[in-house]
């Protein structure tokens, strides 16, 4: 989201105004100047311009675009000023559609996530059951010292927990996301990563 500016330079009836990124829409003229990124999806007005769309696409060499090509939000213009038509509605462009992308990614659970939450459902109430006896059975039965058999319960519980299990799987595959994408990889979803 910090290649997208927060302003633009708009062209009405020839006079130029800065205003936010916001409050454009579809078929306004917009100004970019050299070094300057593209605010939203744009089609440009001007002959033909230089782009650089490494950010998006990953390739190192500025993009050569003629005039009525499509240009993606957060492209860098290198070359020149540059007069360009929006063609995205607000929240559209393609940098809204990659966060869509990730979000929706993230929501959705990969297969290894719904087998440990089964295999928790099952594990955990099982462990609590074990430790529990293990507490009252050998004092109440055999004579032993409370003192000693609470704590080996507790430690039974501490050590049998699958708490560690069940918190790290999506939290991994949230972390390996979240990498994936700073590092220009987008990932479509947990299970494409596992």
């Amino acid at each position: 989201m910090a290649l997208i500016p927060e302003q633009a330079v708009i062209i009405k009836n020839g006079v130029k105004t800065t205003v936010s990124v916001s409050t454009l829409q579809p078929g306004d003229i917009i100004e970019i100047l050299p070094g300057g990124r593209l605010p939203t999806d744009i089609e440009l007005v001007n002959e033909f311009a230089s782009f650089d769309e490494s950010a998006l696409t990953g390739e190192s060499m500025p993009v050569e675009r003629k005039s009525g090509k499509k240009v993606s939000a957060g492209a860098l213009s290198i070359d020149r000023a540059i007069q360009m038509k929006v063609i995205s509605e607000q929240g559209q462009n393609a940098i809204d559609r990659i966060m869509v992308l990730i979000e929706e990614t993230e929501k959705r659970r990969v297969p290894i996530e719904r087998f440990i939450d089964r295999f928790s459902q099952i594990y955990t109430p099982f462990i609590m059951l074990v430790a529990i006896l293990v507490i009252i059975i050998l004092p109440l039965f055999f004579a032993q010292s409370w003192d000693i058999w609470i704590y080996r319960g507790l430690t039974l519980l501490l050590i049998g927990c699958p708490c560690a299990l069940v918190i790290s799987t999506p939290a991994a595959i949230t972390s390996a996301l979240a990498a994936a994408t700073r590092r220009g990889a987008l990932i479509k979803g947990g299970a494409a990563l596992e």
